[in-house]
């Protein structure tokens, strides 16, 4: 049986490359910068420059409070919901997720008894209230933290 070329509008034409807060639209031929870790994705040109970006970034925010509210429901499910909220991560998880499913918004209310808190070198206080989420926390530290609540659950 004969295989079948692909049409033009499958075919990867566009290529990011995501380095800690940047995602870099690159052109054909184009080198990405130079940094320590970094993942490439590519797209069919049935996505503009603009759409593509957004679904990565969407993505990255989408996985990190899901992986939040997982774990989260594992703990509740599980009797063992005081360890999951005695981690270290646990309350800059905890903000940080509100702020992604607050539509990208830090919303702090009140005076929250875990503030400071701080992850790696990142910390979120109430100076961020009403701020937008911007590029607060990048690839590196995302996964970090997702690696940091994936490792709790699966040794507990």
């Amino acid at each position: 049986m004969a295989t079948r070329e692909p049409t033009r509008s499958y075919i990867a034409k566009h290529q990011m490359n995501i380095s800690e807060n940047e995602i870099f639209i690159l052109k054909e031929g184009e080198d990405h910068p130079k940094s320590w870790l970094s993942y490439n994705v590519q797209f069919s040109d049935s996505l503009n420059d603009g759409t593509a970006k957004t679904f990565v970034r969407k993505t990255f925010l989408f996985m990190l409070l899901e992986t939040f509210e997982s774990a989260q429901k594992y703990a509740n499910k599980s009797g063992k919901f005081s360890e999951f909220a005695s981690q270290e991560w646990y309350p800059f998880a905890r903000h940080l997720r509100n702020a992604i499913g607050h539509n990208g918004v830090w919303d702090i209310r009140g005076n929250p008894k875990d503030f400071p808190t701080t992850f790696r070198n990142k910390t979120i206080d109430a100076s961020l209230n009403g701020r937008d989420l911007g590029d607060f926390v990048g690839w590196v530290y995302g996964l970090q933290l997702c690696a940091s609540v994936s490792s709790w659950v699966s040794n507990s």
